[in-house]
């Protein structure tokens, strides 16, 4: 079971190249329709046929566990759900809608049957690998432009942010000792590489700013942490010098999506119709690629607002940005009070998470709901709160004994 996630978790992020190669686009979501829901129904047999697994902590045993965040993800969803009876196009959003369920499903699926670890474990090796495959993969399909790859096709944003969420699970997975470092290294570099050639500055941006919160409140000694931050300084200095002439390019490109002045005038006229239309409630989900502002007239309608919060605002309301907010809000808590008790590592590394989508939100965003797709935020949620009910257990044995 474990193996076939690996697979299809992999799958999921290969897939994003896949439709960009001439398969017709109908043809495709039939394929990987097919794919994800006969791997859901073989989750609910094994789920229906298995009696509940529990986990060793320490000496104390106990079943996963869930935080507020994972309630917040849940009530996000839920909220979607309900805004599709007044979308602009119901049909459309609904197959997208189911495609969102089944993926949740898994996550929720695989800590219902394995260990936390265990589980995320198997789809971070699945998705490293595969986000380490899909760099080259892009680059061979769409060509090198000389500014940013895929300038002109679609796809760009989403096949970036698999890269960076690969780059998530190779640190999970070295936290967890359950891969080498020297392949840790060939992989990341594979990663990087494709990152830098798509050129997504704001999750550069992002990734550097969490390497920074990383290199802060990982546990080490001070000397080891200063080592951290000026390496850092370093590889943001090389990228600024190799990067020179593309950010010169883009300095003097006319206003596009890709601009800092063609987002502040689509942020200024999202927010115009946002005032004039059901602030409260939204317009629905994905409404923006249907009815969103026409900023670029040569591009069409854009798939999101390039701002996290106001796509949040416009899509699902302020009922959305609420829950968004709170589900955030839940996982820094969460997060700081694991490091607090003295479980670092994977405590540190939801941090990083939430810090990478707070800072990348802020010109970016998912054409959906949240930057990351949900069913990570789940998958992290479960991770930190089963090792915190873990040592809130045992350190309650000790005082008790």
């Amino acid at each position: 079971m474990l193996t076939l996630s690996s697979l299809l978790w992999g799958y999921n992020v290969i897939s994003v190249d896949i439709i960009y190669i001439g398969i017709p686009e109908i043809i495709f979501y039939i394929i990987s329709g097919s794919i994800y829901i006969l791997y859901l129904y073989y989750l609910l047999i094994v789920f229906f046929m298995r009696q509940r697994r529990h986990l060793t902590i320490g000496t104390t045993r106990i079943s996963n566990h869930y935080g507020v965040a994972t309630t917040f993800t849940v009530l996000l969803f839920i909220w979607g759900g309900l805004s599709l009876l007044w979308t602009p196009a119901p049909f459309i959003v609904t197959i997208y809608y189911l495609n969102f369920l089944v993926k949740f499903s898994f996550a929720f699926f695989l800590c219902a049957l394995c260990p936390i670890r265990d589980a995320l474990r198997s789809v971070c090796k699945g998705t490293a690998y595969a986000a380490a495959a899909s760099a080259p993969l892009a680059v061979v399909l769409y060509g090198y432009t000389g500014g940013r790859l895929m300038e002109n096709v679609g796809g760009g944003g989403s096949i970036a942010m698999n890269l960076c969420i690969g780059i998530f699970c190779i640190m999970y997975l070295m936290l967890d000792r359950s891969m080498r470092k020297l392949t840790a290294i060939y992989l990341m570099i594979f990663i990087l590489c494709g990152l830098y050639l798509l050129f997504s500055k704001g999750r550069i941006i992002a990734l550097f700013v969490m390497m920074l919160v990383y290199g802060m409140f990982a546990t080490s000694t001070a000397r080891r942490r200063f080592a951290r931050i000026i390496l850092l300084a370093v590889g943001i200095m090389i990228t600024i010098i190799i990067s020179s002439s593309k950010i010169d390019a883009y300095m003097y490109k006319s206003s596009t999506a890709d601009t800092l002045t063609g987002r502040t005038v689509l942020w200024a006229r999202t927010y115009d119709q946002i005032r004039n239309g059901p602030s409260i409630r939204g317009f629905g989900l994905l409404s923006f690629q249907s009815i969103g502002p026409n900023t670029f007239s040569s591009l069409g309608y854009l798939s999101h607002a390039h701002n996290e919060f106001l796509n949040l605002w416009f899509n699902l309301g302020l009922v959305g940005v609420a829950l968004a907010a709170g589900l955030y809000l839940a996982l820094i808590f969460t997060s700081l009070k694991a490091i607090k008790s003295g479980i670092g590592p994977f405590a540190v590394l939801t941090l990083c998470v939430v810090v990478f989508c707070l800072v990348d939100g802020l010109t970016d965003a998912s054409a959906s709901m949240c930057v990351i797709p949900g069913q990570w935020f789940i998958l992290f949620d479960c991770l930190v709160s089963t090792a915190l009910a873990g040592a809130v257990r045992s350190t309650a044995r000790h005082i008790v004994y």
